[in-house]
C-alpha cells in the first residue's frame, strides 16, 4: 500500500505542494485534474492513494452491480422522500474544512438523508452520510477495514461492503456490529432504511 505524502504530488503549477501547510480544496482541485490522481483522499492530513486506486478502473460487472443496487436504493429513497442518493465517488470531508481538509473519503453509493442535504453543488460534503456502498473486487481487508470504520466513528449509521468475489453484501453498523447477506438472502434496511428489502442473489446475477 502506498501513502503518498503532499510533497510526493506534483501540482498543476510548476512548484509542489509544501508538505508544512494544510491541504485546501484548492489544492484537492489541482490534485484531481491530474492523470491518476481524480479519485484521490485524504487521511490524517496526508494524500492518500493505494497502490491500485481503490476507484480506478471499474470493470462490466462492478458498474452492473453498481447500477442494480442504486436502482433499488435510489427508487425507495425516492418514493419515501428520505434524502438523496449520490453516485460517482463523491469525495466526504469527515474531519476539517475547506481551508484545512484532514481526512476525506469517497464510496461508490452514498444516501444522504432529507435535512442534512448540502446545497452547494460545487464542494464535497462535510459530513457523514447515512449510508455508504463500497464494490470491490480486490481491495485489502486493511484498507477496507480503515475506510469502514471512518465513516461509521463519524456517524456513518450503515456501511456496506459488496464483495464481488464472495457475492455476498457484508454490513456493518456502529459498535462492531457486522452481519453478511448472500444466497438467498434479504437485506433489510432496518430503521434507516424503513421498509426496504433486498434479494441479495439478484444483485450477483450477470
Amino acid at each position: 500500500m502506498n501513502v503518498l505524502k503532499a510533497s510526493d504530488v506534483v501540482m498543476s503549477e510548476p512548484a509542489a505542494l509544501p508538505p508544512d501547510r494544510p491541504i485546501t480544496l484548492q489544492d484537492l482541485y489541482s490534485v484531481e485534474s491530474l492523470d491518476g490522481f481524480k479519485k484521490i483522499e485524504i487521511v490524517d492530513g496526508e494524500w492518500y492513494l493505494t497502490e491500485e486506486a481503490y476507484y480506478s478502473r471499474p470493470d462490466f460487472r462492478m458498474s452492473l452491480i453498481q447500477t442494480k443496487l442504486m436502482v433499488a436504493l435510489g427508487t425507495h429513497i425516492r418514493l419515501n422522500k428520505l434524502g438523496r442518493l449520490l453516485s460517482g465517488s463523491l469525495g466526504f470531508v469527515l474531519e476539517g474544512h475547506h481551508n484545512a481538509i484532514q481526512l476525506l473519503r469517497r464510496t461508490d453509493i452514498a444516501f444522504v438523508r432529507k435535512g442534512r442535504i448540502s446545497i452547494n453543488d460545487y464542494e464535497p460534503y462535510y459530513l457523514a452520510p447515512a449510508l455508504t456502498v463500497h464494490v470491490h473486487t480486490n481491495h485489502s481487508s486493511e484498507d477496507m477495514g480503515n475506510r469502514i470504520n471512518d465513516f461509521l466513528k463519524h456517524g456513518t449509521q450503515q456501511v456496506w461492503q459488496v464483495s464481488i468475489e464472495d457475492q455476498q453484501i457484508i454490513v456493518h453498523k456502529p459498535g462492531g456490529v457486522i452481519k453478511a447477506y448472500g444466497g438467498n438472502d434479504k437485506l433489510e434496511g432496518g430503521q434507516l432504511l424503513t421498509g426496504f428489502r433486498l434479494d441479495v442473489s439478484k444483485v450477483f446475477e450477470s
